[in-house]
């Protein structure tokens, strides 16, 4: 992890670019069809932002709790943790 932490130093525009980036490529088999929009960080428009249109995993167990407490807070968590790359993760339920 210290490796991946070199690579992508946290809240850099290139770590919050690229993970968005490889998102749609490395995770579209769990969550369904994804695409990376622009949004503005500290008056700099970033694309950083993966929207989900229907969370494939949502969809097949019909259970917002099993998604907030088995993907989007884990999956915050370890980002965060690991990476140091803070994730706020919104589902639409």
């Amino acid at each position: 992890m210290a490796l991946m932490r070199a690579i992508f130093p946290p809240s850099k525009r290139f770590s919050r670019e690229i993970f968005a980036f490889t998102t749609p490529i490395l995770f579209s088999w769990l969550v369904g069809n994804c695409k990376v929009m622009e949004t503005e960080v500290e008056g700099r428009k970033e694309k950083n932002v993966v929207h989900i249109k229907k969370c494939r995993f949502l969809e097949t167990t019909h259970c917002a709790g099993m998604c907030v407490n088995m993907c989007k807070l884990p999956s915050q968590k370890f980002l965060k943790d690991s990476f140091g790359i803070p994730v706020n993760m919104v589902p639409n339920i």
